[in-house]
């Protein structure tokens, strides 16, 4: 075993020990839900993350990682990313996704993309809904419409900068200072290009695949409302969206968070109990 896979299994076992750790084990037990309503949302939860998935796969259809692994990668970092603060887990989900396909600087993009697509559709929703019913825009939804113009501004005028200031800086001078900023600007340009492969040909793909992933979202949101017994409006939906991203306590959110944790630390526990029996068979036989 190399040293960077030596790496690669401390930081999973750091990250994945301080989400199991972390889990609010009480409130997975305190889930007042029935046998067929758990049965329900299950489903619901299962059919949500499978479209998520779906998504990442896409976004990184040409790096051509095996199906299994992929699953794998996708269980571990959401497992991580939902469990663990201050969206700690999304270093993690970029190191995993990086590491997997031997380039970090695509398992940022990755991840930035998916986000940006998430951005996307919850400013085209929040903002009109927001001034519809109070004319007032919330918090989230400024932060979400800036980091949406941020990026678009950047791809989209990045091309042209580069070239003058590349054009520029080898006009001034062949100074030290200045091959240290073509450098630099190289490798910006580099990073460019792979989010530009990432995405190309996909944005309408992936746009309506996340405006169908919040559809699902919302209907999971409204269903466990249900039954709580809870009044549902559109407000709500929103509340639980911005609670849910500043990581602030919602009876709702929180069930999720629950039912979430559940699931995939079965499912975790389930692929490391069959590791660990096939690579013991493996060493039987040998």
């Amino acid at each position: 075993m190399n040293k960077s896979n030596t790496l690669y299994n401390i930081i999973n076992l750091v990250f994945l020990l301080s989400s199991i750790l972390l889990v609010n084990y009480v409130g997975i037990s305190y889930m007042n839900f029935s046998a067929t309503q758990l049965l329900i949302l299950i489903a619901c939860f299962l059919f949500l993350h499978t479209l998520k998935f779906i998504r990442i796969y896409f976004i990184l259809l040409e790096e051509k990682i095996p199906l299994h692994k992929t699953i794998k990668i996708y269980i571990k970092t959401t497992f991580v990313s939902i469990v663990l603060p201050f969206k700690i887990g999304e270093i993690y989900k970029m190191y995993s996704y990086g590491k997997e396909i031997n380039s970090y600087s695509k398992g940022i993009i990755a991840v930035i993309l998916e986000k940006f697509f998430d951005a996307i559709i919850l400013s085209a929703i929040l903002i009109p809904s927001g001034l519809i019913n109070g004319g007032k825009i919330s918090t989230l939804s400024i932060i979400l419409l800036i980091f949406v113009i941020i990026i678009i501004v950047i791809y989209s005028s990045f091309e042209r900068t580069y070239y003058y200031l590349n054009k520029f800086f080898i006009a001034k001078s062949q100074s030290k200072k200045t091959l240290v900023v073509l450098n630099i600007l190289d490798k910006i340009k580099k990073i460019y290009d792979k989010a530009k492969d990432l995405s190309k040909g996909r944005y309408i793909l992936l746009t309506s695949l996340t405006a169908v992933i919040w559809i699902v979202e919302t209907m999971f949101v409204y269903i466990m409302s249900n039954f709580m017994n809870m009044k549902i409006n559109f407000m709500v939906v929103a509340n639980y969206i911005s609670d849910a991203f500043f990581g602030i306590s919602n009876v709702l959110f929180n069930n999720y968070i629950y039912l979430c944790t559940a699931i995939f630390l079965v499912i975790i526990i389930f692929i490391y109990i069959k590791k660990a029996f096939m690579e013991g068979s493996m060493l039987w036989k040998k």
